[in-house]
C-alpha cells in the first residue's frame, strides 16, 4: 500500500483512497508514532499544494529515498543493477526552480484570480502567497502576478503563465514569462502587462496558439541566456525551451560528466538529444 504523507516506519492513521490489482492507496489522517526523520514543512501550503511532496522529510533522507525508488525501478522494472553507485550531487534545497508552468485560475467564490501550482487535487489550483522553491524573483512576486492577472479583461481566458530564469545582465532580461490566453487581448490589459515587465524587468511573451505562436510583448526581442563561465559557455535558449531545472546542480553534473568521461582531444562524442548543447559544449 502507498500512503500519502506517510513516511518509512511511522505508524499512521490511514484513509484508503484507491485499490488496484497490485497495490492499494491511501492518505494520512493522523501520525501516531512519527518517524525521526519527520521534519516540519517549511512551506505553509503543504500539504495542499502538489508543487511538493516530501517536505516533511529531511533534506538529506529525501536524496536517500529518492535513490533508493531510483534503483528499486531498474531492479524491477529494467532488471538491471548499478555495481557502484556514486555519491549524489546535491545543490540547495529552496529558492533553485528556475523553469515551471504555473495554472491560473479565476474564482468566483473567492472573488480573485489563483496563480500557482495545482492542488494535490489537480481538479484545483493552490491558493498560493509565496513558493520557496521557485527562483525567488518568481517565488517571492506569485501574488502580483495574481493581482496583475485579475486586473485583466482577460482574467477567465489566461490558462497558464510559464515562466523561465536566466542571468540578468545589464542589456538583457534574465527572468521570461509566457502568458497563454484563449482569446485576443485588448490594447489595455496588453499595456498592463507590458508595465508589469517594464518595472519589474521580466521579458513577457503571450501565446495565443500552440508552441509556434508564442512572440514576445515586451521588449521587442529579448535574448535569454545563462553562462557557464567554468568552460567560457554562453547558452541562449527560448521561453520553452528546456534548460536543467536547478542552475547549481547543473554546473556539478556537468563537472561530474567530463570527470567520468575524461575526453581527450583525440575522442569523438556523440551527444544524442543534446537541446541547446548544456554538456555538449562543455565537453567540446
Amino acid at each position: 500500500m502507498f500512503i500519502a504523507g506517510a513516511l518509512p516506519g511511522e505508524r499512521v492513521m490511514a484513509k484508503q483512497t484507491a485499490r488496484s490489482r497490485s497495490f492499494d492507496e491511501a492518505v494520512t489522517l493522523e501520525v501516531l508514532d512519527a518517524s525521526p526523520d519527520r521534519v516540519d514543512p517549511r512551506c505553509v501550503h503543504f500539504g495542499t499544494c502538489g508543487g511538493c511532496a516530501l517536505q516533511h522529510l529531511d533534506e538529506q533522507r529525501q536524496i536517500h529515498a529518492k535513490q533508493r525508488t531510483l534503483l528499486e525501478n531498474l531492479e524491477r522494472i529494467g532488471h538491471v543493477a548499478p555495481e557502484a553507485v556514486l555519491p549524489p550531487l546535491v545543490d540547495s534545497a529552496w529558492g533553485y526552480r528556475r523553469k515551471g508552468r504555473f495554472s491560473v485560475r479565476r474564482v468566483e467564490k473567492k472573488g480573485k484570480t489563483l496563480v500557482g501550482f495545482r492542488e494535490q487535487d489537480p481538479r484545483f489550483v493552490a491558493d498560493l502567497s509565496e513558493c520557496h522553491t521557485v527562483v525567488p524573483e518568481i517565488g517571492e512576486r506569485i501574488g502580483e502576478l495574481s493581482a496583475l492577472v485579475d486586473s485583466l479583461q482577460a482574467r477567465s481566458a489566461i490558462p497558464q503563465i510559464e515562466f523561465i530564469v536566466g542571468d540578468a545582465t545589464d542589456d538583457h532580461c534574465g527572468v521570461a514569462l509566457v502568458f497563454r490566453h484563449l482569446e485576443a487581448l485588448v490594447d489595455d490589459d496588453r499595456a498592463k502587462l507590458e508595465a508589469f515587465a517594464r518595472e519589474r524587468r521580466f521579458a513577457i511573451f503571450l501565446q495565443p496558439g500552440g508552441i509556434d505562436s508564442v512572440h514576445p510583448l515586451w521588449p521587442a526581442d529579448p535574448q535569454l541566456s545563462f553562462r557557464l563561465p567554468q568552460w567560457d559557455v554562453t547558452l541562449g535558449f527560448r521561453p520553452l525551451d528546456f534548460i536543467q531545472v536547478n542552475a547549481g546542480l547543473n554546473v556539478r553534473m556537468i563537472e561530474r560528466t567530463l570527470q567520468l568521461l575524461d575526453v581527450q582531444s583525440t575522442d569523438r562524442v556523440l551527444d544524442l538529444f543534446c537541446g541547446l548543447g548544456n554538456f555538449t559544449l562543455p565537453l567540446a
